[in-house]
């Protein structure tokens, strides 16, 4: 239904002049595959542009024959309707999806005529058909594919988008290799990247101070796990208003990707060093911020008032939030102890 692209920094293509001779051209394209500059082989801009969210031409500024129809995420513009195809419909900057969704069936809460769960900003829909994505084992994405699949699929042995692409083929199927764990707008199963995740975290947090571990999970800091782009948890949380998708490992269950990202930083943040209750009141700062900012004056107040008493908790930070920071505390400190008690 939706997916992610990879950044791709230029593609070449060919392009007649009036002449009868051919010109390449290389397209500079953003995170949605949308082109934003069009240059010559000598690297001559000869076109600009710049798209509202949901396609429709914002700047387009031209000096030269080329005239790119595949600018917004990569897809056909028709030059007489306007309109973007997308292989199963069209789709309007204006008015949507001319057609219904064939995936609307499994997503009720999802309007049938919606592009991209309402968040054109993060996915896109090259097909209006459901998607596979494949993962490392610290749940990074490697690929994505609009094959009529909706899983995700683990993959452990270090693969590129290139073996997964040929593991594919030669297996005819749509998980090559991987293993599936799950599909978003369900539960996915990351005990394995969790395990691995937090290895590799506790590894960088003891060599950290208080001030590293701070930029590491401020907002989009690279442990703020639900805001990581190009991660299996982004990808959850950016459509977590319609795909409600869930995460469990080992005795935790139905964790969304906000109480990942709360777990692992109580995690990291004992294994830092950093005492509990500076981690409490810590979160709780964070969380009166983003209030502020977000203009809840009232409760950023309510927030602070708690956050200035010394010894109650959870200090202004969200009881949800401050439940899975806490949880990862506690588990940090358990296996210490038991890593003690072996020795």
């Amino acid at each position: 239904m939706m997916m992610f692209r990879e950044l791709r920094h230029r593609t070449i293509e060919s392009q007649p002049f009036s002449g009868g001779t051919e010109a390449v051209y290389y397209f500079h394209s953003d995170h949605l595959d949308s082109a934003s500059w069009v240059t010559t082989a000598t690297s001559t801009p000869t076109q600009f542009l710049l798209h509202l969210p949901y396609g429709e031409e914002f700047v387009k500024q031209q000096s030269g024959n080329c005239d790119e129809r595949f600018t917004f995420t990569g897809e056909e513009r028709d030059a007489e309707t306007g309109y973007y195809y997308h292989g199963a419909r069209f789709n309007s900057s204006d008015l949507g999806w001319l057609s219904v969704d064939p995936m609307s069936d499994k997503y009720p809460s999802i309007s049938p005529y919606a592009y991209c769960a309402w968040n054109p900003v993060k996915l896109v829909d090259p097909e209006g058909e459901e998607f596979s994505e494949h993962i490392d084992k610290y749940g990074n994405l490697i690929a994505h594919y609009d094959d009529g699949d909706n899983s995700v699929y683990l993959h452990t042995n270090g693969a590129t988008k290139t073996d997964i692409d040929k593991q594919r083929a030669d297996n005819n199927n749509t998980g090559g290799n991987g293993r599936k764990i799950g599909k978003l707008g369900g539960n996915i199963d990351i005990t394995e990247i969790m395990c691995n995740k937090l290895k590799q975290s506790v590894n960088e947090a003891i060599k950290m101070d208080i001030i590293d571990y701070y930029y590491a999970v401020k907002q989009n800091g690279v442990w703020n796990l639900k805001n990581n782009t190009n991660t299996i948890f982004d990808v959850a949380w950016s459509v977590e208003e319609t795909l409600n998708t869930t995460f469990s490992f080992g005795n935790n269950k139905s964790m969304s990707a906000a109480d990942i990202g709360n777990y692992h930083a109580g995690y990291t943040g004992r294994a830092a060093g950093i005492p509990n209750y500076l981690l409490w009141k810590g979160a709780g700062f964070a969380e009166t911020i983003k209030e502020f900012k977000e203009g809840s004056t009232i409760l950023a107040i309510g927030r602070a008032h708690l956050l200035l008493i010394p010894s109650f908790y959870p200090s202004g930070d969200r009881l949800e939030d401050f439940k899975w920071n806490t949880k990862g505390m506690i588990d940090y400190e358990a296996r210490t102890i038991i890593k003690i008690l072996k020795n």
